[in-house]
């Protein structure tokens, strides 16, 4: 079908596509990154020297939401997206990373 053709060439990069994966995967992570500043902002860590005052606290609230985002972008789609995409009769038990095969 067309709609599996163009998620094949866009999610593998075919005929030219190449850049359009890590494109998508570096505004992802601007936009994380923007809305780390904005929670920061939000909180009253406006300058460079309240970030450095705080460093301990902007540390590991970066490092956790990091953490959380690629974790959860992983689960869902090597775990909820494949379990989906079984019910749905596509052909993809062999993608199950738990079962080995």
């Amino acid at each position: 079908s067309a709609a599996a053709s163009l998620s094949d060439t866009l999610y593998w990069g075919l005929d030219g596509w190449g850049w359009f994966r890590p494109t998508l995967l570096c505004i992802s992570f601007l936009l994380l990154v923007g809305g780390i500043v904005i929670y920061f902002r939000n909180r009253g860590i406006c300058t460079l020297d309240d970030a450095l005052r705080q460093r301990r606290k902007v540390i590991n609230t970066t490092l956790l939401i990091l953490t959380t985002s690629i974790t959860l972008y992983l689960f869902l789609n090597y775990v909820v997206l494949t379990e989906i995409g079984i019910l749905l009769g596509l052909p993809w038990e062999s993608s199950r990373v738990w079962v080995s095969g």
